[in-house]
């Protein structure tokens, strides 16, 4: 079956279903290409790409693309870049997390905050007592 652009896009518009089966039929291909080139993950892509189908479901109306092809293809690509930022972010935290973790050997704790605070608190009532 080869359905035309404007028929997905009239579809999307009349908030019917089959839209996003007719869009994954016509663009799963491209879709799933273009993110995993940028995530290189079979798991993400295939996340992105449903991400991406959702996207285009919330955004046709009111958006109304006069290529619906380059309209999926730079939603993908955006979500893709997004989700890689996110990987490489995670990727980061973890390695800060680790780091964190070996320079906790070396600083002392103070385990007892309520025995500091009630310190605190004694130092204070005994300055306004003196003074």
């Amino acid at each position: 079956m080869n359905i035309s652009d404007k028929n997905i896009t009239t579809l999307l518009e009349s908030r019917n279903e089959q839209a996003l089966k007719l869009l994954s039929e016509k663009y799963g291909g491209l879709c799933s290409s273009i993110s995993y080139n940028v995530l290189g993950n079979r798991s993400d892509s295939e996340e992105v790409t449903n991400d991406t189908y959702m996207k285009v479901w919330n955004t046709i109306p009111p958006e109304k693309p006069r290529s619906l092809c380059a309209y999926v293809a730079k939603i993908v690509r955006n979500l893709s870049l997004d989700k890689l930022r996110y990987n490489n972010r995670s990727k980061r935290c973890g390695e800060t997390d680790a780091l964190l973790s070996e320079l906790e050997e070396c600083i002392p704790a103070t385990d007892n905050t309520e025995k500091s605070a009630e310190n605190n608190e004694l130092k204070s009532v005994l300055n306004t007592f003196l003074a």
